[in-house]
């Protein structure tokens, strides 16, 4: 189902789309993206969206990529989502869930897979120490060319 997925890549859910853009969000996807389900909060827990942890073979090794799919059967537009520096932990996975929601499958590739097995930070206690000592070993491992490579062997899945 994921490379049936990924072959939507670059091309818009809009059929009105005409340059194969995505110019605004189809109908539902601001809800989706706001957290509001029906007019209610949810928390990433109550949400009910398939994913999976696959493994891509890089250059550097085995980049652990967690995937986020639409609830149903279906063929969806995909999203490669980069987590920020801090890594992969709770708010990115859950903006990852609410694209999904939206209809997207999201691909949300761990760039710190080069440095040994981590766990996620929690941004309250590295901004109070020293940031630079706790971070800085996982951010010198990967970097805009690094990036960019490995966004790159996530496109040849399509």
């Amino acid at each position: 189902p994921l490379l049936r997925s990924l072959r939507w890549f670059g091309r818009s859910p809009s059929p009105t789309s005409s340059n194969g853009r995505i110019a605004t969000p189809f109908p539902g996807a601001m809800a989706g993206l706001s957290g509001q389900i029906g007019g209610k909060e949810q928390t990433v827990e109550e949400r009910k969206v398939p994913a999976e942890k696959i493994k891509i073979r890089t250059h550097y090794g085995g980049c652990t990529v967690r995937v986020l799919t639409p609830a149903g059967a279906g063929s969806w537009p995909a999203v490669i989502f980069h987590m920020d520096g801090l890594g992969i932990r709770p708010a990115a996975t859950k903006m990852a869930n609410r694209l999904s929601e939206a209809g997207y499958v999201v691909l949300l590739p761990d760039l710190f897979y080069r440095f040994h097995p981590y766990t996620p930070f929690v941004p309250k206690e590295v901004f109070a120490g020293d940031f630079r000592a706790l971070v800085g070993p996982l951010m010198s491992t990967t970097g805009n060319d690094k990036a960019a490579e490995d966004t790159g062997v996530l496109f040849r899945l399509s």
